[in-house]
This record gives structure tokens, C-alpha cells and sequence, in this order.
């Protein structure tokens, strides 16, 4: 299932999830700001995103999510 969306109760339909949207934006935005994966990584945690268990992001789950939504 791709980052951003999740199962809805009839588990067959996709439904957005806004904050993970949110943050695919967030890491677009940086991305074309010139901003490195790293910088990107703390550009994320000054906005306050999070990983869904609430932990701080890192590195390789932000590459992870940029290769998935093919993010450059």
C-alpha cells in the first residue's frame, strides 16, 4: 500500500491520510528547494513530522518514502 493512504473499514477501498500527504508535500517542497536528503530529514523534524509510531525520522525511512513516491 503506498505511504500517505490506508484500508477503509471495507477493506478494499483506499482513503487519504492527510498528514502523511502532508509530509510527502513537505519532502517534495524541500527537494526542490535544492535541500539534501539530510537537510530534508530536518526540515521534516522542524515541521514537527513524525514516523506513525511518533518517533523522529531518519535518514533511511525519508529515502525509503522518496524512493517509494519517486521523489528525486
Amino acid at each position: 500500500m503506498p505511504y500517505g493512504y490506508a484500508v477503509a473499514a471495507d477493506g478494499r477501498t483506499l482513503v487519504v491520510q492527510e498528514q502523511e500527504q502532508a509530509m510527502l508535500e513537505a519532502i517534495r517542497s524541500a527537494r526542490q528547494r535544492g535541500f539534501s536528503q539530510r537537510q530534508v530529514v530536518a526540515e521534516l523534524a522542524r515541521q514537527g513530522f513524525t514516523t506513525r509510531q511518533g518517533t523522529p525520522l531518519i535518514l533511511r525511512q525519508v529515502q525509503r518514502l522518496m524512493e517509494q513516491a519517486h521523489i528525486a
